[in-house]
């Protein structure tokens, strides 16, 4: 399955130049979605995560349990780190952060 060229049917599937090549949607991150799902979406996030202090991000045990149900606004106001320095990180990084 799926092992052809370059064609866009494998979008999601292919990381590079994730700065600019990729279109523009799968640059949203939907902040309504638990951390689970947003590093499952985007896995790259997962060290981006850490090193603005969600630590638990890389470790799979707390991301499939409490990142199951913790959003990262919920994580932010939890570990006691600013929401907007979080959300300017991300669009420094590429990502459209949407609340």
């Amino acid at each position: 399955m799926g092992s052809g060229g370059a064609g866009s049917e494998g979008a999601g599937e292919s990381r590079e130049g994730a700065r600019g090549a990729v279109a523009g949607d799968e640059r949203v991150l939907d902040l309504n979605k638990s951390l689970y799902d947003l590093t499952e979406e985007h896995p790259e996030l997962i060290p981006v995560l850490k090193e603005l202090g969600f630590v638990g991000a890389a470790n799979p045990v707390a991301r499939a349990t409490m990142g199951r149900v913790t959003t990262i606004p919920q994580g932010c106001h939890r570990l006691g780190i600013e929401l907007e320095s979080v959300l300017r990180a991300l669009r420094e990084r590429g990502y459209e952060p949407r609340l």
